[in-house]
C-alpha cells in the first residue's frame, strides 16, 4: 500500500492493525496535510452494514468539536474494499498514558469530561460510538486548555458495524446491552466511559480474564469490584 493513492491521499506509512483492519498515514497530495485512513477487513468491506457507517460518517462530519476527529470520506476503492479517511491525531492514545501509572483525580475528570462531551455531541446528531475504549481516546496538546491537554475521539461512525460484528469490540469495555440488533443508544458509550474511568483510578480493568468471551460475560452477569477494594484510598469524589 505505501506510495497507493486514495482520491488526493497518498500513503506514506502504516499506522498498525486492529480487529477491523489496518491503518495508514497519508498525506495530501497538494496541501501536504495528514489524514488517517482505515482499511477495512474483507468481511466488514461486503456487509450492506457498511453503508451504514457511510452515514454515520456523514452525520459525524458534520458536528464542528474539537474533541472528535473529523471524518472527510468514506467508501469503497476499486476493488470493493472499505476505507473511512478522518484526521491524522498526533498525540498519544489513552492506552499508552495509562501503562504510565495511576491519574490523579483531577486529571481523571479532566479527561473524562472531555471525552463525555464529545460522546454527547455525536449522540446529538444520532451517532453513538460502541466501540469506546483507551486505544480510541487520543490525547494531544493544547495550550488553550488549562490542563494543557486534549482528549480527541477517533474511529466514530463505527457503531453499526459494532452491532453487526460485536465480537470486533473490545471485551472490557462493552455494556451488556450491546447485543446484535439492538439499536445502539448513548447508555451504551457512557458504560464505557465509566469502564475506563475505573481503570484510570486504579490501574486495572473492570474485569480480567484469559479470553474475549470470559471478559464479556462478567460484563454481563458479574457486579462490578468497589474502586476501594483496589484503591482504599480513593476520593469520595471518584
Amino acid at each position: 500500500m505505501l506510495g497507493a493513492a486514495i482520491g488526493k491521499f497518498r500513503i506514506q506509512a502504516r499506522l498498525g492493525a486492529g480487529s477491523f483492519g489496518e491503518s495508514w498515514q497519508a498525506a495530501h497530495e497538494e496541501t501536504g496535510g495528514l489524514v488517517t485512513i482505515k482499511l477495512f477487513r474483507q468481511e466488514i468491506s461486503q456487509s450492506p452494514i457498511f453503508l451504514q457507517a457511510v452515514e454515520e460518517a456523514r452525520a459525524i462530519s458534520s458536528v464542528a468539536h474539537t474533541s472528535i476527529a473529523r471524518i472527510y470520506d468514506a467508501n469503497h476503492l476499486q476493488n470493493g474494499q472499505a476505507y473511512i479517511i478522518r484526521d491524522y491525531v498526533d498525540g498519544e492514545s489513552l492506552m499508552q498514558r495509562i501503562a504510565y501509572g495511576r491519574h490523579s483525580t483531577t486529571q481523571l475528570a479532566d479527561i473524562i469530561e472531555q471525552t463525555a462531551n464529545a460522546l454527547v455531541a455525536a449522540a446529538a446528531r444520532g451517532v453513538i460510538h460502541c466501540n469506546v475504549k483507551p486505544s480510541n481516546l487520543f490525547i494531544v496538546k493544547d495550550p488553550d486548555r488549562a490542563s494543557g491537554e486534549r482528549v480527541v475521539v477517533v474511529d466514530f461512525a463505527q457503531g453499526k458495524l459494532i452491532t453487526a460484528f460485536p465480537t470486533l469490540g473490545h471485551p472490557g469495555y462493552m455494556a451488556p446491552e450491546l447485543v446484535p440488533g439492538v439499536k445502539p443508544e448513548w447508555r451504551i458509550d457512557a458504560y464505557a466511559l465509566g469502564c475506563i474511568a475505573f481503570e484510570l483510578g486504579c490501574q486495572r480493568p473492570v474485569f480480567l480474564g484469559d479470553s474475549w468471551d470470559t471478559v464479556r460475560n462478567k460484563h454481563i452477569k458479574d457486579l462490578p469490584p468497589n474502586l476501594r477494594s483496589f484503591v482504599p484510598d480513593a476520593s469520595a469524589s471518584l
